[in-house]
């Protein structure tokens, strides 16, 4: 891993845990990021950058585009249908808020760690 490789992991773990205590503070972006001495630009442009990676990292990892939206707080609007390719009798469909996730039996471990890590983190 290059310098700049290493750099840009460093500031995006940092602005994950940012992202996170915001988030399990309560206070809206504004407050939190004047209480912190944030910029409210570097706030939300780290929190772009942080979602195009792990939906990037999802994608590629054989899961469907998650839609995010933003506001005053940050919601999961949609996910889209993951086609099932053969007829599942075991299954689990998490709705929550207009979200809704599905997972079967043949659902692996690592595609469901991934896509919780992204709730988790949006």
């Amino acid at each position: 891993m290059d310098t700049r490789s290493a750099k840009r992991s460093y500031c995006i773990q940092q602005w994950k845990s940012i992202i996170q205590d915001r988030n399990n503070s309560g206070l809206t972006v504004d407050a939190y990021c004047e209480k912190n001495g944030l910029s409210r630009h570097s706030y939300f442009y780290w929190l772009r950058i942080i979602r195009e990676e792990a939906l990037n990292q999802t994608t590629s990892s054989g899961f469907v585009e998650l839609s995010l939206q933003t506001d005053n707080r940050t919601e999961l609007s949609t996910v889209t249908e993951i086609p099932a390719e053969e007829a599942e009798t075991s299954q689990l469909k998490l709705s929550v808020n207009g979200v809704t996730i599905l997972v079967t039996e043949n659902t692996s471990s690592a595609l469901l760690a991934k896509t919780i890590g992204v709730i988790k983190n949006a």
